[in-house]
């Protein structure tokens, strides 16, 4: 897994803590605390495991039931030393290589867990607790193998899904009916194969059900987890095809099993709870032999459709040759319309040359020259007839070629097509674990589980969804008293509604809880100095919830399991930018908030929207449009903020696109202009066009390396008759566009008042919408004029093509971070003022920031008070002497 930056800094700092305390225990001269060793274990597990280190999370998890047993201090060459040497030097990592760090070193840890792990003094005793964890291996016939592995996973979803669902309705008697069904397949199929062990397990499940059925027991959310935890048993040994079952976690699972059907209490596990790497290695897989011509099952498996394994990489390259196929099939259609045009033409020549003819007819000594006309007209009439025929022709292979293209590139797209539910199953156990934790009831409902979505953006949704489930959970759902004292049903409703519409992936997550406190944000932005109460007052909510997104922002007092570290909407959010799709907040006090994610269905071919700009072909990404407008010149209005107009009831600013791409704009006002409208940060932007914009699907391709950057220019594109289309970067757009309003005086007149310092130009460079703009109007308000760059890259452009009298940095950006941003700037100019802008106050960042050349380090909780804004008049007015 991929895990954000700031949490695996987070982690490192958390290993090498626990690290130590374990090597001070285990490789110094100094007495021996198994009890410490136990905690650090424990913590460690945690932090792991949150991240996804499983391997990690699992030596640890080892490593805390042998402390917790006690005994003497193990040697450095033991089972146990290796592994904490091991762990530790994962710790010693630098953020950006923990992740392959600790990949690498799985194969290490996981042999020496293999191995028996006891302290000196433990073990001796015979006692069952220290007894190594005996397995048994099992045959399975191959011919029968691929039809139960496959029937075997389907019904523990299924019995999963049940599980989750009959909570709130423990006597369902459909449910239960079906419960009661899924073991029974699952024990029958068992069976069959020689399972005996599983077939046990799975009947006492069924006994479970039919008894709860019958109503001699009553189940409750202990028994749930029993049963959960057996599941979960069974979905380990079928991922390692059943080669070996460890048979002390088999017996937990068979006590708390004889416990729920005795309406007994269900016994505590004395063991430590399985995990992939506590299992043994598997064996040979037991399918190897399925295309032996020997083998009983050949027909029926030949019977089945074959699965091919083919890499992400190959498939992704031919999706994109399928589309460029798609796209080049086009083109025919234009050679069919070329040679249609040469027949009239043709016609119009035999139509003149039929004229000629009639005006010689009876005139003395023309005869030659009629003849000779006469035969290149017959000559016409011929090449129109085989040109008719030709027209014919192209157009009927054309018409093949394009359905034959069509056809290939939807089963390509269909190959890359996954139903969500793929990528959403385990969220109701995930929710009703998180709850369950919290002290909470609350169910989770899936509409449109079989909703297509690409691979690429599937695999990417997993991370942004699960942390808005755990804000639903933990910030949005109430206490079950809480909800009953307000009318509410004690079980809280979260929802996952996904659908198409308009070429794109849309996703609702829901949820009927206490929703967002404006109010509370506010309090947070404030205490966090992250704007001013005077810049507070002047935003909607929606500017104030964008706040949200930011890292390291939350409005949790204390750390918890489920949140308050303040990732969470950070990950929803980068990830929206890497896929080019967007998000919508909405919330009512008391009622519940609601987040709609906007995705392209697939990354290959891009929806996008057409247009002319100075006579160039452009696109706009069709999911960073709002909308378009045909604009009349006496609708256009004029304020201090410069030309306008309203749109949906909302303030448009006006902007010629072609003077926003560096190109001169037209003098005269048109009677009505073509208008493509964008959002950014709630604030809306109207790109004035030549043409109609239309709707277009465009192969995308990158730029050439020897282009480098091209400024508000994101990457390329064909159209259909081979013209060049270059797809335009809207944030840089974005910036281009509030430039040329300032520079044409649009703004210029809201900053007439500021006195004779609007002419000191600042440039700001940071990643966080948000962040730029709090700055921006902190400065403007001093009076300064202000430019801004979303990134290290885009403020070099900058620095390059304008000069500046200070610069304003933030440190972690993505493609060039300040650092990175403060060399480049020195090598070109050593004397203009650069401050460095960070939210961690971290004494390593502020002695780089002097390192590299910036003239100061401030943190971001600066921007309440007068110390940012002292801070440039400062060295403003020392450049100045």
């Amino acid at each position: 897994m991929s895990a954000d930056m700031f949490m695996l800094e987070l982690f490192i700092k958390d290993a090498r803590a626990q690290c130590a305390v374990l090597s001070s225990n285990i490789f110094s001269g100094s007495s021996f605390s198994a009890d410490a060793c136990k905690n650090a274990a424990a913590s460690l597990k945690s932090s792991a495991k949150m991240l996804g280190f499983d391997v990690f999370s699992s030596a640890c998890a080892a490593l805390e039931s042998v402390f917790a047993k006690g005994g003497g201090k193990p040697s450095a060459d033991s089972p146990i030393g290796k592994l904490v040497k091991i762990l530790s030097e994962c710790a010693e990592s630098s953020p950006s290589e923990v992740e392959s760090k600790v990949s690498g070193a799985s194969v290490e840890i996981s042999e020496l867990l293999r191995e028996r792990l006891v302290l000196p003094d433990s073990g001796l005793n015979g006692s069952p607790q220290n007894a190594e964890r005996p397995e048994s291996s099992l045959a399975v016939d191959e011919s029968m193998a691929s039809m139960f592995l496959d029937e075997t996973r389907a019904q523990l979803a299924s019995i999963g899904q049940l599980l989750i669902e009959i909570e709130d309705d423990f006597k369902n008697p459909q449910k239960l009916e079906r419960l009661m069904r899924a073991c029974h397949s699952i024990k029958g199929a068992a069976r069959v194969v020689g399972l005996s062990d599983i077939v046990d397990l799975t009947h006492k499940m069924e006994d479970c059900f039919v008894a709860a059925q019958n109503s001699k027991i009553e189940l409750d959310s202990d028994s749930l987890d029993a049963v959960l935890d057996c599941v979960d048993f069974i979905y380990s040994l079928a991922e390692i095809r059943f080669s070996k079952i460890d048979k002390l976690k088999l017996g937990e699972c068979m006590a708390a099993l004889d416990a729920i059907g005795k309406g007994a209490a269900i016994p505590e596990k004395t063991s430590p709870e399985a995990a992939p790497g506590l299992l043994v290695q598997p064996l040979q897989p037991v399918l190897e032999q399925m295309s032996s011509p020997s083998a009983p099952g050949k027909k029926n498996a030949a019977a089945k459709d074959l699965a091919v394994k083919v890499s992400a990489k190959n498939l992704r390259a031919l999706m994109e040759l399928a589309a460029e196929s798609l796209v080049e099939n086009r083109k025919i259609e234009n050679f069919r319309d070329n040679l249609a045009d040469l027949k009239t033409s043709q016609q119009k020549t035999a139509s003149i040359l039929e004229q000629v003819l009639c005006s010689l007819e009876g005139v003395k000594g023309a005869e030659s020259s009629v003849e000779r006309i006469e035969s290149v007209r017959r000559g016409i009439e011929s090449n129109l007839a085989d040109l008719r025929l030709q027209i014919s022709e192209i157009g009927e292979y054309s018409r093949r070629s394009a359905q034959l293209s069509s056809r290939l590139y939807s089963e390509v797209l269909a190959s890359k097509m996954r139903p969500l539910a793929e990528g959403v199953q385990m969220f109701p156990r995930m929710v009703r674990d998180l709850a369950k934790s919290a002290g909470k009831k609350v169910i989770l409902e899936i509409d449109g589980s079989d909703v297509p979505v690409d691979r690429d953006v599937l695999d990417k949704l997993e991370s942004p969804l699960t942390q808005i489930l755990r804000n639903a959970c933990d910030h949005g759902i109430e206490l079950p008293s809480e909800r009953a004292a307000l009318g509410k049903y004690p079980t809280g409703r979260i929802s996952i509604k996904a659908w198409h519409a308009a070429g794109f992936l849309m996703l609702k997550v829901s949820d009927d809880g206490a929703g967002m406190d404006i109010e509370k944000i506010r309090e947070k932005i404030l205490q966090k100095n992250l704007a001013t109460p005077t810049m507070l007052a002047d935003m909607s909510e929606q500017e104030i919830m964008a706040f949200l997104f930011l890292p390291g922002f939350t409005t949790k007092e204390n750390v918890s399991k489920l949140s308050g570290r303040g990732v969470g909407l950070d990950i929803v959010h980068s990830m929206l930018q890497e896929v080019g799709g967007t998000i919508e907040v909405e919330s009512k006090a008391g009622k519940g908030a609601s987040f709609t994610l906007r995705l392209p269905i697939t990354r290959s071919v891009m929806k996008s929207l057409g247009a002319s700009i100075d006579g160039q072909l452009y696109a706009f990404l069709l999911s960073k449009v709002s909308g378009t407008a045909l604009v009349r010149r006496e609708e256009i209005l004029r304020d201090d903020g410069g030309r306008f107009f309203m749109y949906s009831n909302r303030r448009v600013a006006l902007v010629d696109a072609a003077r926003a791409l560096g190109f001169q704009d037209s003098r005269s006002e048109p009677d009505f202009s073509y208008v493509v409208i964008v959002c950014q940060a709630q604030e809306y932007f109207g790109f004035k066009v030549d043409n109609m914009p239309f709707e277009v699907d465009l192969v995308v391709r990158p730029l050439h390396p020897l282009l480098g950057r091209v400024q508000c220019v994101s990457s390329t594109s064909i159209a259909d008759d081979g013209t060049p289309i270059l797809i335009l970067d809207i944030d840089d757009l974005i910036l281009s566009a509030k430039k040329v309003l300032k520079s044409s005086g649009d703004i210029e007149a809201a900053d007439a008042t500021a006195g004779k310092s609007a002419s000191k130009r600042i440039l700001v460079v940071d990643d966080s919408a948000t962040v730029r703009e709090t700055q921006r109007k902190i400065l403007r308000q001093a009076g300064f004029a202000v430019e801004l760059a979303s990134d290290g890259v885009e403020g070099w452009n900058c620095v390059r093509l304008n000069k500046y009298d200070l610069i304003v940095s933030d440190i972690d950006m993505p493609r060039m971070n300040g650092f990175e941003l403060v060399k480049k700037v020195r090598s070109r100019d050593k004397l203009v003022p650069i401050i460095m802008v960070s939210y961690k106050d971290r004494r390593e960042d502020s002695q780089r920031s002097m390192e590299v050349g910036a003239n100061a380090h401030l943190t971001k909780n600066s921007f309440s008070d007068n110390t940012f804004i002292d801070c440039v008049k400062k060295f403003l007015e020392d450049s100045k002497n």
